[in-house]
């Protein structure tokens, strides 16, 4: 009796320490499942860091790229380039709008100087002034005369012939002596396009026009084209 006893008293320690390392190795796999996600989850960040830095890198090629197009006045290409373009063309659109201001001036304003930025100046009696200077028709017949002075250049540099140019509503600001010369100074383009569209609510410019396209609108709101 008493060796069962002892032996009893042993079985139940050794199923109480079985229990035991049984809960302990099923926290143990828990840790490891656990570990096992925590692993997974940093690869992914491992491997989204390594996107990100490959995407910080051509992000920084890609901004030294236009660091260097923009840079300054002096050394960024696109500036360089763009000086290039004015030293070239500059003086040519200068040309060709002094002639077309000169003309819708009937003389008043003889040269127009185009700087680095595109800007217009006008020269009056030999002195430089900004276009702000000038009456809002004066501003309105320099940037004409700008727009003009392009398709002339266009026209005679491109590959292929512009025959058309459209203009619209350039005659809102100007008395009836500045919209004769623009019509004067229109008609010497017709040797370079052989269209030009003016597009105007100006009764008394139809009087000088070949053909004329009439758009109007009936009593349902319908907009309709008639030649006259």
């Amino acid at each position: 009796m008493k060796r069962y006893e002892e032996i009893e008293k042993e079985y139940e320690d050794i199923r109480k320490e079985f229990h035991a390392t049984r809960e302990e190795l099923i926290k143990l796999k828990g840790e490891i499942e656990f570990m096992q996600k925590d692993i997974e989850r940093i690869s992914e960040e491992i491997e989204e860091q390594k996107k990100q830095r490959e995407e910080i890198k051509r992000l920084k090629k890609e901004i030294a790229n236009l660091e260097l197009l923009a840079g300054d006045r002096d050394t960024g290409l696109l500036n360089q380039f763009k000086n290039y373009l004015i030293s070239k063309i500059g003086p040519l659109l200068s040309h060709y709008a002094s002639h077309f201001f000169s003309t819708f001036t009937n003389g008043k304003y003889k040269d127009i100087e185009i700087d680095e930025n595109y800007n217009i100046w006008i020269y009056d009696r030999g002195e430089k002034f900004e276009l702000d200077r000038f009456s809002g028709g004066e501003k309105d017949l320099a940037n004409l005369s700008l727009r003009l002075a392009i398709s002339q250049l266009i026209a005679q540099r491109a590959d292929v012939a512009l025959n058309f140019i459209a203009l619209d509503e350039i005659f809102g600001s100007q008395d009836r002596e500045r919209r004769k010369n623009v019509l004067n100074a229109l008609a010497e383009l017709k040797k370079q396009f052989k269209q030009i569209l003016l597009i105007t609510h100006i009764e008394e410019i139809k009087d000088s026009m070949e053909h004329i396209l009439k758009v109007y609108e009936d009593e349902e709101g319908i907009s309709h084209v008639k030649i006259e």
